[in-house]
C-alpha cells in the first residue's frame, strides 16, 4: 500500500471521524439509521442477517463478497467501512461480533499488515477500539499484540519512541508513595522525540497517538508490571499538564480526550497506590484530580467521583454530602448512551450500598443489595468485590460464604487480572483462619508472598509474610492444645443476603498432604549436544506446615561447586561413572519450594545418570534419576505425583523446566510456549525473577483467548520470550497449572516447544501421573 497515499487519506479519515465523534448520539444515530441506504441494506442482508442465522465465523466470511459488491457499485472502501465501524457502534451487542469487524475493517484497510508501515482507517483510533473490545473480553493477550502493534506504527509512522529505559532517571521520586522510584526526563512536545518525525513536525502528540501511551500503560498494569503502568501514568499527565498550560494550542486537540487521558492516568496511579496499601495517599492524589480537572468525557468524571466515595467510606471519613452526589447523578447515569449505561447505574448502586453500609445504616444497606442482587439478570466481578468486603467487615463465618471467594477467583482469572489475586489470597486465608482452618491459610498466604514477589510489591512481601507467621503460630497453637477452640467471629444477622445458592458446608474443605518432602520429578531423561553440558531442574518442596530436616544425596558425582540463594540451589560437577557421592544437609521451612539447578560435564562417552536422594531425619525418604544422553531431539521428563492441592483452586501446581540457545557472549531471547494435552490453566513464570512470562488459560498454546495474559515479549513479535543472560546457554521458568475438577483420570502431557524458522518445535515433554486417593508417596 502507498504510505503517502495512504497517510493522506488517514487525516481525512481522522477529521471525519472526529466529526462523527462530536456529534450526538442521537444525531449520530440518526446519519446511519437510513432504512433505505444501499451500503446499510447490503451489509445487513450480506453479513449482519448471516451472524444472526450462523454466527461469527460464518458472517466474517462474507465480508469479501460484500466488499467486491460495494466497489462494484462505485462506492469507495472508506465509505464501506464507515458503514460497518457504524454498524458496530450503534447496532451490533455481540462484543466478540462487535470486535470482529473492526478487526475486519482494520485488516482489510492495513491489507493484513501489522508490522505499523502500512496505516489503517482511522490511524491509532481503531488499534484503541480492538484493544478495548480485547480487554472487555476478558482477551489481554489479544490486547497485549494490538498494543504492540499501536507501537510499532508510531515508532515507524512519527518516529515515537516509546521504550521507558531509553529515557534518562531525573532526581525527584514519581510520589512519596513509591520511595525509590525515579521520574524520567520525557520528551513533552512531539519535537523532543529522540527519533527525527517521518511525516510532519508538530508541537504535541494528537490525543489519538496519545492513547497509545494509555493502552502500554493500562496493558503495563494488567499484566503485573505496576511502575511501567506507573511510569506511563507520569508521562501521560507531564504531557497533558503541559499542553493545558498553553490553550492557544488546543485548538488542534479534542480538550475532553485530553482531560480524560490525564484523569485515567492520574486514577492509575492513585489504584496503585491504594492497592499496596496508601490509602490515604490514593485518595488525596485521587481527590486532586478531580478538583482540579471536573470536566471529563465520557462519563469518567463520574467514575472517579465514585470511586473517592467509595474509598472515603472504607477509611472510615463519613460525608452525607457523597450520598447526595450519588443520588442526584442516577438520572444522569441511566441516561447516559455514551458510556455503558448498565455499568454506570450499577456502579451508582454499588457506591450507595456500600456508603449506607459505612456510615451505620447497614439496615438500608441491605435491603438495597438485596433488591439489587434481585434484579440482577448476571453477577460482575465488582458485584462480588462489594460483596466480599462487606463479609469480611462483618467477620461472616458461615461456610457458605467461602463460594464468594471462589466466584472472584473465577471473574479474576477469567478477566485476566492476575494483579488482584494475591490480595484475594489474603483475605481468603483470613476467612480461613477465623474457621480454624490454619492448614489452608498457611497455603494460601504462602500463595499470596509467592505473587507479591513476582510483581515486585516488596511492602506487601514484608506485611503477607508477618501475616504467614501468624498463622503459622495459630497453626502450631492448634496441633499443640489439647481441645483446639477456633477463633470466634463476628455474629452475623440472618439478614445478611446470599446472593447465589451455595454448597453445603463443608464441602469447599481442603484435605492438605501431611507434612513430607516432595521431590520432583521422580526420573528425567534429557539431551545434550556435542561439547555442551547436560542441564535439568529438580525441586525439593515442603508443602507441610513444619520444618523439615535431612540430607540430599547426589551419586555419582564430584568435583561439586554449589551456590545457594533463597530460591535455588545451582550445582556444577562432574558425573563420571565411580565418582563418589555428595551429602548436602538442607533444611526446609514450612512451605518452601527450593529449585535444584544442576549442571554435569566430563561425562562418561554416551552420557551419564545421576541420582538424587532425600533422606529426611524421620520417615521415609525419595529418589529421582537424571539420565542424560548425547544426541539431537527433545528431551522428556516423567512427573510422578504432582496432584498435590489440586482440589484446591487457589494452588497452582509447580513444574519447572531450562531452555537451552547456542553458547554466545551477547543476552539473548527464545520464543517458546507449552501445550497442554487436554484442557488446563498454564501460568509461566521466569526463574530467575519469578515475574510472570504467560498465562495460558486453556493449555492450547494460542493465546488469543479469556484469561490468556501476554506478560513478556521481549522482541515484540506477539510470543512470549525467555531472556538469556550474557554467556549463559540456559534459563530457566516455571510452570504453574490447575486442571478441571472434572477431568478423566490418566496422566496428563506438557508439551515444551521453540518457536525457530516459522514453526514450533518441541524440546521436551513433561509426562505428568497424579497420584491416586489412598496412595502412599
Amino acid at each position: 500500500m502507498n504510505i503517502q497515499r495512504t497517510f493522506n487519506r488517514s487525516l481525512i479519515r481522522l477529521f471525519a471521524l472526529n466529526l462523527w465523534w462530536s456529534l450526538s448520539p442521537l444525531e449520530a444515530a440518526q446519519s446511519y439509521d437510513i432504512e433505505d441506504d444501499p451500503i446499510r441494506i447490503a451489509l445487513r442482508e450480506e453479513v449482519i442477517s448471516v451472524f444472526e442465522a450462523e454466527g461469527v465465523d460464518a458472517a466474517v466470511a462474507k465480508f469479501p463478497v460484500f466488499k467486491a459488491q460495494m466497489m462494484a457499485e462505485g462506492y469507495q472502501d472508506e465509505k464501506v467501512y464507515e458503514h460497518v465501524w457504524k454498524e458496530s457502534q450503534l447496532h451490533v451487542k455481540d462484543p466478540e461480533f462487535r470486535y470482529k469487524l473492526y478487526e475486519w475493517i482494520f485488516l482489510d484497510s492495513a491489507d493484513g499488515d501489522l508490522s505499523g508501515k502500512s496505516l489503517n482507517y482511522s490511524d491509532a483510533i481503531l488499534y484503541n477500539i480492538l484493544i478495548n473490545l480485547s480487554r472487555e473480553m476478558g482477551k489481554l493477550a489479544q490486547a497485549e499484540k494490538w498494543t504492540q502493534a499501536a507501537r510499532r506504527m508510531a515508532a515507524y509512522q512519527y518516529g515515537i519512541e516509546y521504550d521507558l529505559d531509553r529515557y534518562p532517571d531525573v532526581d525527584e521520586e514519581v510520589h512519596a508513595a513509591f520511595p525509590g522510584l525515579k521520574n524520567k526526563k520525557f520528551p513533552l512536545r512531539y519535537a523532543e522525540q529522540l527519533d527525527a518525525p517521518r511525516l510532519a513536525a508538530r508541537e504535541y502528540l494528537a490525543y489519538s497517538q496519545l492513547n497509545i501511551f494509555e493502552q502500554l500503560m493500562e496493558q503495563s498494569y494488567y499484566r503485573g508490571d505496576w511502575k511501567s503502568a506507573l511510569l506511563y501514568a507520569e508521562w501521560i499527565k507531564q504531557f497533558s499538564d503541559a499542553l493545558a498550560a498553553e490553550p492557544q494550542r488546543w485548538h488542534t486537540h479534542n480538550h475532553q480526550e485530553l482531560e480524560r487521558l490525564n484523569s485515567d492516568a492520574v486514577a492509575l496511579q492513585a489504584e496503585l497506590m491504594w492497592l499496596q496499601g496508601k490509602g490515604k495517599m490514593a485518595l488525596a492524589h485521587l481527590e486532586k484530580v478531580i478538583e482540579e480537572r471536573p470536566s471529563y468525557y465520557y462519563g469518567t468524571h463520574y467514575r472517579r467521583g465514585m470511586t473517592a466515595i467509595g474509598w472515603r467510606a472504607a477509611l472510615g471519613q463519613k460525608v452525607p454530602e457523597d450520598l447526595a452526589y450519588l443520588e442526584s447523578r442516577i438520572e444522569k447515569m441511566k441516561n447516559n448512551r455514551f458510556f455503558n449505561t448498565r455499568a454506570m447505574s450499577a456502579w451508582n448502586t454499588r457506591s450507595r450500598i456500600w456508603w449506607y453500609f459505612n456510615n451505620g445504616q447497614r439496615d438500608i444497606a441491605l435491603e438495597l443489595m438485596k433488591a439489587y442482587f434481585e434484579e440482577k439478570p448476571e453477577f460482575w466481578r465488582a458485584d462480588w468485590e462489594m460483596y466480599l468486603d462487606m463479609v469480611m467487615q462483618e467477620g461472616d463465618r458461615r461456610p457458605e460464604s467461602e463460594e464468594v471467594f471462589l466466584q472472584l477467583l473465577e471473574a479474576y482469572r477469567k478477566n485476566g487480572f492476575k494483579i488482584y489475586e494475591p490480595f484475594l489470597y489474603e483475605k481468603y486465608a483470613r476467612w480461613l483462619s477465623w474457621q480454624g482452618r490454619f492448614e489452608e491459610a498457611c497455603a494460601i498466604q504462602r500463595e499470596a508472598v509467592r505473587l507479591f514477589k513476582a510483581f515486585q510489591m516488596p511492602d506487601m512481601v514484608v506485611l503477607a509474610e508477618q501475616t504467614l507467621a501468624q498463622y503459622e503460630t495459630g497453626l502450631k497453637n492448634q496441633q499443640n492444645a489439647p481441645s483446639p477452640t477456633e477463633e470466634k467471629g463476628v455474629e452475623v444477622a440472618e439478614d445478611f443476603p446470599i446472593a447465589y445458592e451455595a454448597q453445603k458446608a463443608g464441602e469447599y474443605k481442603v484435605d492438605l498432604p501431611v507434612a513430607g518432602a516432595d521431590l520432583q520429578p521422580r526420573s528425567m531423561h534429557s539431551l545434550y549436544q556435542q561439547d555442551f553440558m547436560a542441564f535439568s531442574h529438580f525441586t525439593l518442596a515442603n508443602p507441610g506446615n513444619e520444618v523439615l530436616k535431612g540430607t540430599l544425596e547426589l551419586a555419582p558425582v564430584q568435583e561439586l561447586d554449589m551456590e545457594e540463594t533463597e530460591a535455588s540451589i545451582f550445582l556444577s560437577f562432574r558425573s563420571d561413572p565411580g565418582a563418589e557421592n555428595v551429602r548436602l544437609p538442607l533444611e526446609l521451612a514450612p512451605g518452601r519450594l527450593l529449585t535444584l539447578r544442576m549442571e554435569s560435564y566430563r561425562r562418561g562417552e554416551g552420557g551419564g545418570n545421576v541420582t538424587l536422594r532425600w533422606k529426611p531425619e524421620a520417615g521415609e525418604g525419595l529418589e529421582s534419576i537424571w539420565t542424560f544422553v548425547q544426541g539431537e531431539g527433545f528431551g522428556k521428563g516423567d512427573f510422578t505425583n504432582a496432584g498435590a492441592y489440586m482440589n484446591n483452586p487457589f494452588y497452582l501446581v509447580p513444574i519447572y523446566q531450562a531452555l537451552q540457545r547456542e553458547a554466545s557472549e551477547e543476552a539473548g531471547l527464545l520464543d517458546f510456549r507449552i501445550v497442554a494435552s487436554e484442557t488446563v490453566r498454564i501460568e509461566v513464570y521466569d526463574l530467575e525473577d519469578q515475574q510472570p512470562v504467560y498465562i495460558d488459560d486453556q493449555g492450547d498454546g494460542k493465546l488469543d483467548g479469556v484469561g490468556d495474559v501476554l506478560a513478556r515479549d521481549g522482541n515484540g513479535n506477539d510470543l512470549p520470550d525467555m531472556r538469556f543472560e550474557p554467556g549463559r546457554v540456559d534459563a530457566g521458568f516455571v510452570i504453574y497449572f490447575v486442571l478441571l475438577p472434572d477431568r478423566e483420570a490418566g496422566p496428563l502431557e506438557l508439551r515444551v516447544q521453540i518457536f525457530e524458522n516459522g514453526e514450533w518445535i518441541s524440546r521436551s515433554i513433561h509426562r505428568i501421573a497424579f497420584q491416586k486417593e489412598g496412595e502412599s508417596k
